[in-house]
C-alpha cells in the first residue's frame, strides 16, 4: 500500500516530452537525462517544454503573479537568467532591505540527489571565497523542500550576452581575462577548482567589471568532494579541456587555465574554439584537432595575444601556463607592451602533432615528399655527370684533334724515310729520331694555353722516345706531362695516375727500383679504388710491379704475383686478350731469367699451357 501511495504521488507524466524516451527512476517529469545533458552542454538557454516544468515545480507563491511572490525573508522581483539546471531571480531580502541574486534548482526536488549536492557544492565552494570579482554567497536556505542560494547581486549582464553583439577589443578582452585570472588563482589558493568557466559564467557590472559565478561543478583540492557520475559534470564541451571533457578526474590549476585560454578565444573571435552539431562532435574536436589560430578569423589582432590564448589551449596540460596567474601575468606583459613569455608553436611542432594525429596520412605524404627530394637531389647530380661526360667528351676531341695536327704538321712532314742509307734500318731509325727531336721543341710553344693537350703529346712523346731508346728525352717528357697534369685542376684523375705509372716503368728502365716501387704503389692504391682490383688497366699496371720485383731479384713475390694476375686476367673477355698476352710473356721472362730451377719447371708445367678459350700466347708481341 506504501508503495502504491509512493507511485500515485508522483507525476503522471511518463516519457520525457522532447525525445519520448521512458523515464526511470530519479529522472524529472521534464527530461530524460540525455535531454537534459545536451541542453546544459551545448547552450546556456533552456526554452520549450521546460517552462512548463519550471511553472510545474515552482512553489504556488513563485508563480502568482498579481503579488510578488516570497521565499521566506526574500521578495522575487524579477527573473534574470537560466540554464540547464537552475533559474536566477533578482531578489530583495526584506529583513536587511538589499538586493540580492536568488539562484534556484530548475526542477526543486526532483532534481535528484546528484543536482541537490551540486547545488551545495556550489554554495560552499563559492561561500569561501571572498574575492572582489568572485561573487559572494550570502545565504544557503530551503522552503518548501526547494532549496536555493542568495548570493551578491551583480546588476549589468554576463559575457556571454555582451559577445552575442561583437567580439572585446584586444586590450579590454586581455584585461577582462587577467582579472578573471587572478580571482581564479585566489580560489587555487583555498584549494578550489572551478572546472566550468566559460562566458555565461562571467557577470559584468556596468562598469564592464567581470565577476566569477557559478561554482556548480568545483572541486575541494584538500578532499575527495566532486561530481563525476553523470555527463553533466563535464560543463559546457565548448570550454572543457581535453582531460576534463574525457570523464577523467586528473585536472588541476591548468584545467581552469583552459577554460580562461577559452574564454579569452570566444571575447578575441566571437565564438568558441570548437563548435559542431552534437556534443559528440565537439568532444571529437576537443580531444584531436587544434583550435582555428585567432589570427585566422581576426587578421588584425595581436600576434602575442593570439599566442597566449593558443598557449592556454594545448592540449597537453604540460604546454599550458602553469598557474592562472602566470596567464596574468603574461596578459600584463602583453597590456604595457612587454615582451611576453609564451613561446608560439612553430611550423615544425605544428606537423609533428599533426602527424601524431593522423599516422597513415602522415606516412603517405612523408613517402611522397621523399620520392619528390630524391628526384629533386638526383637529378641535378645526373645533369651534372652528363654535362661533365659531355665536357669531358669535348676535351678529348680537342686533345686528339691537336695531337694529330701536331703529328702531322710537325712530325710526319718533316719525317723523310728515304734520307740516308734506305738499305740499312737504323738509317731511318736516325731519321725518325731527328724528326721526333724538332717536333719535340715545338711542343711548348704550339700549345701554350692547352696544359691538357701539351701534357698528352708529352705522353706520346714519352712513348717514342722509350721505344727509341733515348732515355734521357723519354724522361724529360714524361716529367713534363706529369707536372702539367699536376698543375691542371680539372685534368682527368686517370690520365695523371698513367703519367705516374709510365714515370715508374722510367724508373724502372733506368734501374731505380725502389723510386719506381714507391711510384707505382700508390698509383695502384688508388686505380684499384676507382676501378676496381680485376679491371683491365689495372691488372696492366699490375706488370710494372711485377717487373720492379722480377728485376730486383725478388723472384718469390714475382711468382706470386704473376700467378695471381694471371688468373685474374683468364676471367677478362676476349676482348682484352691483349692484357693477358702481356702479363704471360712478362712472367715468361721472370721464369726464364730464374733459370731451369724445379720451381720454375713446376710452374711451367702448370701454367704454360694453352687457354680454354683455343688461343695461344703470342710472345712475338711481347712489349713493356
Amino acid at each position: 500500500m506504501k508503495a502504491m501511495n509512493a507511485a500515485s504521488a508522483r507525476p503522471a507524466a511518463a516519457t520525457c516530452p522532447q525525445c519520448g524516451a521512458a523515464l526511470v527512476r530519479h529522472q524529472t517529469d521534464g527530461f530524460c537525462s540525455r535531454c537534459l545533458a545536451e541542453t546544459s552542454l551545448l547552450d546556456d538557454e533552456f526554452d520549450g517544454p521546460a517552462e512548463d516544468a519550471l511553472n510545474r515545480l515552482l512553489p504556488a507563491t513563485l508563480t502568482d503573479r498579481p503579488t510578488r511572490p516570497r521565499l521566506g525573508d526574500f521578495e522575487i522581483l524579477e527573473e534574470l537568467a537560466r540554464g540547464g539546471m537552475g533559474v536566477v531571480f533578482k531578489a530583495r531580502q526584506t529583513s536587511l532591505n538589499r538586493t540580492v541574486a536568488l539562484k534556484m534548482m530548475l526542477f526543486g526536488g526532483w532534481g535528484g540527489a546528484e543536482a541537490t549536492q551540486r547545488f551545495r557544492t556550489e554554495a560552499a565552494a563559492a561561500a569561501a571565497l571572498e574575492h572582489p570579482h568572485i561573487v559572494r554567497v550570502l545565504h544557503l536556505g530551503e522552503h518548501d523542500g526547494q532549496p536555493f542560494i542568495a548570493m551578491q547581486y551583480v546588476a549589468g549582464r554576463s559575457l556571454a550576452d555582451a559577445l552575442r553583439d561583437r567580439p572585446l577589443p584586444a586590450g579590454d578582452a586581455a584585461q577582462c581575462v587577467a582579472t578573471i585570472a587572478r580571482a581564479i588563482e585566489f580560489a587555487h589558493g583555498r584549494g578550489i577548482l572551478h572546472r566550468d568557466l566559460k562566458p555565461s559564467n562571467i557577470l559584468l557590472d556596468p562598469d564592464g567589471t567581470p565577476h566569477v559565478t557559478d561554482f556548480g561543478l568545483a572541486k575541494f583540492v584538500s578532499s575527495e568532494t566532486t561530481l563525476t557520475g553523470s555527463c553533466q559534470t563535464l560543463g559546457s564541451p565548448n570550454y572543457a579541456p581535453p582531460e576534463q571533457a574525457t570523464h577523467g578526474a586528473d585536472v588541476d590549476a591548468r584545467s581552469d587555465v583552459y577554460g580562461l585560454g577559452a574564454i579569452l578565444y570566444h571575447a578575441l573571435t566571437g565564438r568558441p574554439p570548437f563548435h559542431g552539431q552534437s556534443p559528440a562532435d565537439v568532444l571529437v574536436q576537443v580531444r584531436e584537432r587544434p583550435p582555428v589560430p585567432p589570427c585566422q578569423l581576426d587578421p588584425g589582432l595581436p600576434r602575442d595575444l593570439e599566442t597566449i590564448c593558443l598557449k592556454c589551449l594545448e592540449k597537453e596540460p604540460a604546454k599550458r601556463y602553469p598557474t592562472a596567474q602566470a596567464l596574468a601575468d603574461d596578459l600584463d606583459r602583453f597590456l604595457n607592451h612587454e615582451p611576453i613569455h609564451a613561446r608560439p608553436v612553430t611550423r615544425l611542432e605544428r606537423t609533428i602533432r599533426w602527424c601524431r594525429r593522423k599516422p597513415a596520412l602522415a606516412t603517405a605524404y612523408g613517402l611522397l615528399l621523399l620520392l619528390l627530394l630524391l628526384l629533386l637531389i638526383a637529378s641535378p647530380i645526373a645533369a651534372y655527370r652528363i654535362n661533365e661526360a659531355r665536357h669531358q667528351a669535348a676535351r678529348e676531341a680537342d686533345t686528339a684533334r691537336a695531337m694529330l695536327a701536331f703529328l702531322r704538321d710537325d712530325l710526319l712532314s718533316v719525317a723523310d724515310p728515304f734520307a740516308g742509307n734506305t738499305e740499312r734500318p737504323r738509317g731511318r731509325n736516325l731519321t725518325l729520331l731527328a724528326a721526333v727531336d724538332l717536333a719535340a721543341r715545338n711542343v711548348r710553344q704550339r700549345f701554350p694555353d692547352q696544359p691538357l693537350v701539351e701534357a698528352g703529346l708529352r705522353v706520346t712523346l714519352w712513348q717514342v722516345y722509350f721505344a727509341l731508346g733515348d732515355l734521357d728525352q723519354a724522361e724529360e717528357h714524361i716529367h713534363r706531362a706529369a707536372e702539367l697534369y699536376d698543375g691542371t685542376p680539372d685534368a682527368p684523375e686517370l690520365q695523371r695516375l698513367k703519367a705516374i705509372e709510365s714515370m715508374a716503368w722510367m724508373h724502372h728502365a733506368r734501374g731505380r727500383y725502389a723510386e719506381a716501387s714507391a711510384l707505382i704503389e700508390p698509383v695502384l692504391e688508388r686505380r684499384t679504388r676507382l676501378q676496381g682490383a680485376d679491371h683491365p688497366e689495372v691488372l696492366s699496371a699490375q706488370r710494372c710491379r711485377l717487373a720492379i720485383l722480377s728485376s730486383s731479384g725478388r723472384h718469390p713475390e714475382a711468382m706470386a704475383l704473376g700467378e695471381d694476375l694471371l688468373d685474374r686476367a683468364r676471367q677478362l673477355p676476349v676482348e682484352h686478350t691483349e692484357v693477358l698476352l702481356r702479363i704471360w710473356a712478362m712472367l715468361l721472362g721472370t721464369i726464364t731469367g730464374r733459370g731451369s730451377s724445379p720451381g720454375a719447371t713446376t710452374f711451367r708445367k702448370k701454367r704454360f699451357r694453352s687457354p680454354k678459350s683455343g688461343w695461344a700466347p703470342n710472345t712475338r708481341g711481347r712489349s713493356n
